[in-house]
């Protein structure tokens, strides 16, 4: 029997995405050493747009957007700052930036640059890494994993101060539903790919269906909040590069010696995720999350968020079912070879601010 599967597909945005990344790939400087990349759209709902799983299908059918596990860097931070917000800070209370000399773990700022006493967001804005650690510290690491697994990451996650700069490995699909998350104002995001199946003669087999209620995982007002501290990120920060004439919340990440670059931004009709690196792990130069992957979102972006219209998710909405989703999200990250799954390997990431 012949059937007929309806996606949530945006075919023109796809080929514009893939298009982008290969072109970006293709005109990076060849001492830059990057072969490598994903995108993942998604609408804030959990409709998937478009999903670009490399550089090209022909040569790998490997999916780093669902089965690569990779150091996001500092695009994690925004969990953490959230963690920080849910436990009654504001973006405006005030956290040290200067050089951690005791314990261990010792992090460092890019180009050793500290900033004294700094507002949450002006932290967030600039990626600083000592400021990050001593609030992951205070809120306490366990809080954010917690946090994390609410917005849908399921990974192992190391249970130490790096993990606040982005040192365990994580699939982009997980990304993008946390920042999904961020985008709807705090609704729980179920990602879904088919509309509906049916038969030639139009008998339909399957229906999505949007939950009967959603679930609010984190308050509207401090997901409000951190989409703020997010657009200064953009704004003023460095995600400068993905800046646009409309509102662009996002939050650049880079792992140790450059072997990831992230860039993770949403508005309020899509979210965008945007990878950059190499299968082997090996490190790429030059290229950081505020760079190419800021440039390459910015033009993923401009070319179909004209064409969405915004999600409103109901006020009163405080419970929901879907229990389908955590064993199929599980199956969609697991896996893949450990070339493509790079978790820490005791990095501190303390010679990067992005």
């Amino acid at each position: 029997m012949d059937i007929i599967v309806e996606t949530t597909l945006d075919y023109n945005l796809n080929n514009k995405a893939q298009n982008i990344l290969v072109n970006a790939v293709d005109d990076a400087d060849e001492m830059q050493f990057v072969s490598q990349g994903g995108i993942l759209v998604m609408r804030p709902d959990g409709a998937i747009l478009s999903m670009i799983g490399g550089y090209d299908y022909g040569k790998s059918q490997f999916n780093r957007v669902t089965q690569a596990k990779r150091p996001p860097g500092s695009a994690f931070k925004p969990i953490v700052y959230l963690t920080a917000l849910e436990q009654g800070w504001n973006k405006q209370d005030k956290i040290l930036d200067a050089p951690i000399n005791k314990g261990e773990y010792r992090p460092k700022n890019f180009g050793n640059k500290y900033y004294g006493k700094v507002d949450l967001e002006t932290a967030m804005a600039k990626s600083m890494n000592t400021a990050t650690v001593r609030l992951a510290k205070d809120i306490g690491i366990g809080n954010i994993i917690k946090t994390a697994r609410k917005l849908g990451i399921i990974s192992k996650l190391n249970r130490d101060l790096s993990l606040s700069l982005g040192s365990s490995g994580v699939s982009m699909l997980e990304i993008g539903i946390a920042y999904s998350t961020f985008a709807n104002g705090g609704f729980k995001v179920y990602p879904y790919g088919i509309k509906r199946i049916k038969t030639q003669n139009e008998r339909i087999l399957y229906t999505h269906k949007k939950p009967k209620s959603y679930i609010p995982i984190i308050s509207r007002n401090n997901a409000q909040e951190l989409s703020i501290m997010l657009q200064s990120v953009v704004n003023n920060g460095t995600g400068k590069n993905a800046k646009q004439l409309y509102p662009i919340y996002g939050k650049t990440g880079t792992s140790q010696d450059n072997r990831d670059a992230w860039f993770a931004g949403y508005t309020n009709k899509m979210v965008t995720i945007v990878w950059l690196g190499n299968d082997d792990n090996s490190p790429m130069r030059k290229i950081t999350g505020g760079g190419l992957p800021a440039r390459i979102f910015k033009k993923v972006i401009n070319s179909g968020n004209a064409n969405q219209q915004p999600i409103t998710f109901p006020t009163n909405s405080n419970s929901g079912n879907n229990s389908g989703f955590s064993d199929l999200l599980g199956r969609l990250i697991k896996g893949g070879n450990t070339a493509h799954n790079q978790n820490k390997r005791r990095n501190d990431y303390s010679n990067l601010n992005e």
